[in-house]
């Protein structure tokens, strides 16, 4: 921090941001820097990886940070294209326990309740689990993307915002959600040997 502090001052960069910090790092960082402030901290955060609600958002919306929700689709989880039975398309995906088939019986819920509000609110469940995320004060998300189809779609979760009671209802689905870690070994050997096979 005293070295971004000093890049600052020498006009090197503008402003100073942090990622993946816990709140007691995020305020030590803070008070190294001063007088300059942090802007932002970037964190796993979206509606089944909500450990930033427990501290760290409160704080920064109390301080005036801005959290930066990296993986707010949780790796497409939340995109409603999977759902009970499907396969990972990636190693990341396999590398996850939430892709597993167990795991992804427990989203039922969750993706039942994406798909109606996005449903009725004649959006998709990315563009509404994006909104979600966004309707937070002092957070925004930054969602992967690898086609121009994606942009779009994420770019249609801006412009509106979903009510209280939608809100609820989603966090209400999402909650209690307990994945099992082990259930990852059956999806990560399928991915591995089907990687193994296309380099063949």
């Amino acid at each position: 921090m005293k070295a971004m502090k000093r890049l600052v001052r020498l006009g090197k960069v503008r402003f100073v941001g942090i990622s993946n910090f816990g709140l007691a790092r995020t305020k030590a960082a803070q008070e190294a820097l001063l007088p300059l402030e942090l802007v932002s901290n970037q964190v796993k955060y979206n509606l089944i990886d909500r450990k930033a609600e427990t501290n760290l958002l409160p704080y920064a919306q109390d301080s005036g940070l801005t959290i930066i929700a990296h993986t707010p689709l949780a790796r497409a989880l939340l995109t409603g294209k999977f759902i009970r039975g499907m396969k990972p398309n990636s190693l990341a995906q396999a590398a996850s326990p939430k892709f597993s088939p167990r795991n992804l019986a427990r989203m039922d819920n969750l993706q039942k309740t994406l798909s109606s509000i996005s449903g009725a609110r004649n959006k998709t469940p990315s563009q509404v689990a994006l909104n979600w995320l966004i309707s937070k004060e002092n957070v925004v998300a930054i969602p992967g993307t690898k086609t121009p189809k994606h942009v779009a779609d994420s770019a249609g979760a801006v412009g509106w915002r979903l009510t209280e009671s939608e809100c609820k209802l989603l966090e209400s689905a999402a909650s209690g959600m307990e994945f099992d870690a082990l259930g990852v070994i059956p999806n990560l050997l399928h991915a591995i040997f089907r990687q193994a096979i296309r380099r063949s």
